[in-house]
Protein backbone atom coordinates (compact mmCIF):
# COMPACT_ATOMS: atom_id res chain seq x y z
CA UNK A 1 0.00 0.00 0.00
CA UNK A 2 2.61 2.51 0.73
CA UNK A 3 4.48 2.03 -2.38
CA UNK A 4 1.51 1.93 -4.25
CA UNK A 5 0.88 5.83 -2.82
CA UNK A 6 4.38 6.59 -3.35
CA UNK A 7 4.39 5.82 -6.52
CA UNK A 8 1.04 8.23 -7.24
CA UNK A 9 3.14 11.14 -5.11
CA UNK A 10 5.76 10.41 -7.51
CA UNK A 11 3.52 10.66 -10.83
CA UNK A 12 1.91 13.67 -9.31
CA UNK A 13 4.97 15.65 -8.15
CA UNK A 14 6.68 15.06 -11.33
CA UNK A 15 3.98 16.53 -13.90
CA UNK A 16 3.63 19.57 -11.33
CA UNK A 17 7.39 20.38 -11.00
CA UNK A 18 7.41 20.19 -14.96
CA UNK A 19 4.32 22.37 -15.06
CA UNK A 20 6.17 24.82 -12.58
CA UNK A 21 9.40 25.07 -14.49
CA UNK A 22 7.19 25.94 -17.46
CA UNK A 23 5.19 28.51 -15.41
CA UNK A 24 8.62 30.06 -14.04
CA UNK A 25 9.78 30.51 -17.81
CA UNK A 26 6.08 32.64 -18.64
CA UNK A 27 6.61 35.27 -20.47
CA UNK A 28 4.73 38.13 -18.57
CA UNK A 29 1.60 38.21 -18.69
CA UNK A 30 1.09 35.51 -21.51
CA UNK A 31 -1.00 33.40 -19.71
CA UNK A 32 -4.35 32.19 -19.97
CA UNK A 33 -6.81 30.04 -17.91
CA UNK A 34 -9.47 29.91 -20.12
CA UNK A 35 -10.88 27.04 -17.62
CA UNK A 36 -10.00 25.26 -15.29
CA UNK A 37 -8.74 22.19 -17.27
CA UNK A 38 -5.97 23.60 -19.15
CA UNK A 39 -3.67 26.26 -18.78
CA UNK A 40 -1.68 28.07 -21.54
CA UNK A 41 1.49 30.18 -22.09
CA UNK A 42 4.77 31.32 -23.96
CA UNK A 43 8.07 30.11 -22.68
CA UNK A 44 10.77 32.85 -22.50
CA UNK A 45 14.21 31.96 -24.07
CA UNK A 46 15.85 35.17 -22.97
CA UNK A 47 15.64 38.68 -22.08
CA UNK A 48 17.60 41.87 -21.81
CA UNK A 49 17.28 45.48 -21.13
CA UNK A 50 16.97 47.60 -24.71
CA UNK A 51 18.64 51.16 -25.44
CA UNK A 52 15.93 53.86 -25.24
CA UNK A 53 17.93 56.66 -23.97
CA UNK A 54 22.30 57.26 -23.71
CA UNK A 55 24.15 56.42 -26.50
CA UNK A 56 24.40 57.43 -30.26
CA UNK A 57 20.92 57.71 -31.54
CA UNK A 58 21.30 54.54 -33.70
CA UNK A 59 21.54 52.51 -30.83
CA UNK A 60 18.23 53.61 -29.56
CA UNK A 61 14.86 52.04 -29.81
CA UNK A 62 12.55 54.38 -31.87
CA UNK A 63 9.10 53.67 -30.70
CA UNK A 64 7.86 56.43 -33.11
CA UNK A 65 8.15 54.29 -36.48
CA UNK A 66 9.20 50.73 -37.93
CA UNK A 67 12.76 50.54 -36.42
CA UNK A 68 15.16 48.49 -38.09
CA UNK A 69 17.98 48.39 -35.54
CA UNK A 70 18.37 48.99 -31.71
CA UNK A 71 21.29 47.83 -29.27
CA UNK A 72 20.56 46.26 -25.89
CA UNK A 73 22.45 46.90 -22.74
CA UNK A 74 25.05 44.46 -22.52
CA UNK A 75 24.17 40.77 -24.70
CA UNK A 76 21.27 38.00 -24.27
CA UNK A 77 23.48 35.78 -22.31
CA UNK A 78 22.04 32.65 -23.97
CA UNK A 79 22.70 33.96 -27.62
CA UNK A 80 25.96 33.46 -29.79
CA UNK A 81 25.95 36.03 -32.02
CA UNK A 82 25.38 36.20 -34.78
CA UNK A 83 21.84 34.42 -34.93
CA UNK A 84 18.77 34.92 -36.39
CA UNK A 85 15.43 33.98 -34.68
CA UNK A 86 13.90 31.05 -35.75
CA UNK A 87 17.15 28.81 -36.52
CA UNK A 88 16.53 26.98 -33.16
CA UNK A 89 12.93 26.93 -32.79
CA UNK A 90 10.31 28.10 -35.28
CA UNK A 91 8.18 30.35 -32.42
CA UNK A 92 10.91 32.46 -31.50
CA UNK A 93 9.86 35.82 -31.46
CA UNK A 94 11.34 39.65 -29.90
CA UNK A 95 8.75 40.93 -27.86
CA UNK A 96 8.39 44.14 -25.43
CA UNK A 97 5.44 45.21 -23.34
CA UNK A 98 3.37 42.07 -23.06
CA UNK A 99 -0.16 42.87 -21.30
CA UNK A 100 -1.89 40.44 -22.06
CA UNK A 101 -4.54 42.59 -23.17
CA UNK A 102 -5.76 44.33 -26.55
CA UNK A 103 -3.71 45.63 -28.29
CA UNK A 104 -1.08 44.61 -25.70
CA UNK A 105 -1.07 41.24 -26.28
CA UNK A 106 1.17 38.55 -28.14
CA UNK A 107 -1.81 36.60 -28.86
CA UNK A 108 -4.02 39.36 -30.50
CA UNK A 109 -1.90 40.71 -33.09
CA UNK A 110 1.69 42.46 -34.22
CA UNK A 111 1.43 45.95 -31.43
CA UNK A 112 4.02 43.75 -29.24
CA UNK A 113 5.72 41.29 -30.95
CA UNK A 114 7.69 40.64 -34.34
CA UNK A 115 5.59 38.77 -36.57
CA UNK A 116 6.34 36.01 -38.90
CA UNK A 117 7.50 38.00 -41.21
CA UNK A 118 10.36 39.84 -40.14
CA UNK A 119 13.44 38.20 -39.82
CA UNK A 120 15.19 39.03 -36.79
CA UNK A 121 18.94 38.98 -36.43
CA UNK A 122 21.62 39.21 -33.51
CA UNK A 123 24.97 40.63 -34.11
CA UNK A 124 28.51 41.53 -32.12
CA UNK A 125 28.46 45.45 -31.60
CA UNK A 126 31.64 46.17 -29.41
CA UNK A 127 30.26 45.08 -26.07
CA UNK A 128 26.78 44.83 -26.84
CA UNK A 129 24.16 42.90 -28.93
CA UNK A 130 22.26 44.45 -31.85
CA UNK A 131 19.12 43.44 -32.91
CA UNK A 132 18.41 43.52 -36.98
CA UNK A 133 14.84 43.95 -37.91
CA UNK A 134 14.15 42.90 -41.73
CA UNK A 135 11.36 44.79 -42.40
CA UNK A 136 11.34 47.40 -39.31
CA UNK A 137 9.26 46.65 -36.95
CA UNK A 138 6.86 49.54 -34.57
CA UNK A 139 6.32 48.73 -31.33
CA UNK A 140 3.29 49.99 -29.70
CA UNK A 141 4.77 51.03 -26.13
CA UNK A 142 7.50 51.24 -24.10
CA UNK A 143 8.32 48.66 -21.27
CA UNK A 144 8.44 50.58 -17.91
CA UNK A 145 11.30 48.91 -17.32
CA UNK A 146 12.93 48.77 -20.89
CA UNK A 147 12.59 44.89 -20.95
CA UNK A 148 12.90 42.59 -24.58
CA UNK A 149 12.31 38.90 -24.57
CA UNK A 150 13.17 36.84 -26.85
CA UNK A 151 10.01 34.29 -26.76
CA UNK A 152 10.69 30.51 -27.54
CA UNK A 153 7.30 28.77 -27.92
CA UNK A 154 3.89 28.25 -26.77
CA UNK A 155 2.90 25.58 -24.17
CA UNK A 156 -0.39 24.01 -23.09
CA UNK A 157 -1.25 21.60 -20.59
CA UNK A 158 -4.88 20.30 -20.24
CA UNK A 159 -6.52 17.36 -18.32
CA UNK A 160 -8.63 15.16 -19.83
CA UNK A 161 -9.76 11.49 -20.49
CA UNK A 162 -7.82 10.32 -17.12
CA UNK A 163 -4.29 12.49 -18.21
CA UNK A 164 -2.55 15.57 -18.02
CA UNK A 165 -1.25 16.63 -21.56
CA UNK A 166 1.59 18.82 -22.56
CA UNK A 167 1.55 20.44 -25.78
CA UNK A 168 4.32 22.49 -26.97
CA UNK A 169 5.76 24.17 -30.43
CA UNK A 170 2.44 25.21 -32.71
CA UNK A 171 2.34 28.67 -32.90
CA UNK A 172 0.37 31.77 -31.61
CA UNK A 173 -3.09 31.14 -31.74
CA UNK A 174 -5.90 33.67 -31.05
CA UNK A 175 -7.80 31.34 -28.80
CA UNK A 176 -6.53 28.91 -26.23
CA UNK A 177 -6.68 25.73 -27.40
CA UNK A 178 -9.30 23.50 -25.94
CA UNK A 179 -8.55 20.26 -24.04
CA UNK A 180 -9.49 17.59 -26.57
CA UNK A 181 -6.96 19.21 -28.72
CA UNK A 182 -3.83 19.59 -26.91
CA UNK A 183 -4.57 15.79 -25.62
CA UNK A 184 -4.62 14.73 -29.18
CA UNK A 185 -1.34 16.78 -30.27
CA UNK A 186 0.18 16.52 -27.18
CA UNK A 187 2.36 14.53 -24.98
CA UNK A 188 1.33 12.71 -21.72
CA UNK A 189 2.60 13.70 -18.71
CA UNK A 190 1.03 11.42 -16.59
CA UNK A 191 -2.09 9.27 -16.56
CA UNK A 192 -4.53 7.99 -13.82
CA UNK A 193 -5.77 11.38 -13.37
CA UNK A 194 -9.07 11.44 -11.53
CA UNK A 195 -9.45 15.38 -10.84
CA UNK A 196 -7.02 18.69 -11.57
CA UNK A 197 -7.75 22.20 -11.58
CA UNK A 198 -6.09 24.96 -12.60
CA UNK A 199 -6.22 29.15 -11.27
CA UNK A 200 -4.29 31.80 -12.11
CA UNK A 201 -4.57 35.02 -10.57
CA UNK A 202 -2.56 38.13 -12.91
CA UNK A 203 -1.48 40.04 -10.00
CA UNK A 204 -1.25 43.65 -10.12
CA UNK A 205 1.37 46.61 -10.57
CA UNK A 206 2.62 46.03 -6.87
CA UNK A 207 1.60 42.32 -6.14
CA UNK A 208 2.96 39.05 -8.83
CA UNK A 209 0.35 36.76 -10.05
CA UNK A 210 -0.48 33.55 -8.73
CA UNK A 211 -0.87 29.71 -9.97
CA UNK A 212 -2.99 26.79 -8.26
CA UNK A 213 -2.18 23.75 -9.52
CA UNK A 214 -4.20 20.60 -8.02
CA UNK A 215 -3.79 17.09 -9.45
CA UNK A 216 -5.68 13.89 -8.03
CA UNK A 217 -4.49 10.94 -9.47
CA UNK A 218 -6.31 7.32 -8.32
CA UNK A 219 -4.56 3.78 -8.50
CA UNK A 220 -6.14 0.50 -9.30
CA UNK A 221 -6.69 0.12 -5.40
CA UNK A 222 -9.25 2.82 -5.25
CA UNK A 223 -6.41 5.32 -3.29
CA UNK A 224 -6.26 8.65 -4.44
CA UNK A 225 -3.63 11.47 -4.10
CA UNK A 226 -4.03 15.19 -4.31
CA UNK A 227 -0.98 17.22 -4.66
CA UNK A 228 -1.33 21.34 -4.77
CA UNK A 229 1.28 23.26 -5.52
CA UNK A 230 1.33 27.33 -5.38
CA UNK A 231 3.69 29.09 -8.19
CA UNK A 232 4.34 32.86 -8.20
CA UNK A 233 4.62 34.41 -11.54
CA UNK A 234 6.28 38.02 -11.35
CA UNK A 235 5.20 39.48 -14.69
CA UNK A 236 8.00 41.52 -14.66
CA UNK A 237 7.40 43.76 -17.56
Amino acid sequence: DQTGRAALVDAAEMALRRMERDVHRALPYSLRNAAPDRIELVRVRDVARYRQNGGPGNRRLNLNNADTAFNVLGVFPSITAPYTLGTDNPDERLVIFNLGASPYDIYGGDAVVTPSTTAVTIIDDGNEHQVQLNPGHEFEDSSPSHRVYITETPVSYACTGGGLFRWSGYGYQAMQPTAAVVAANGVLMTDRVTACRFDYDPGSATRPGLMTMQLTLTNDAGESVTLLHLVHVPNAI
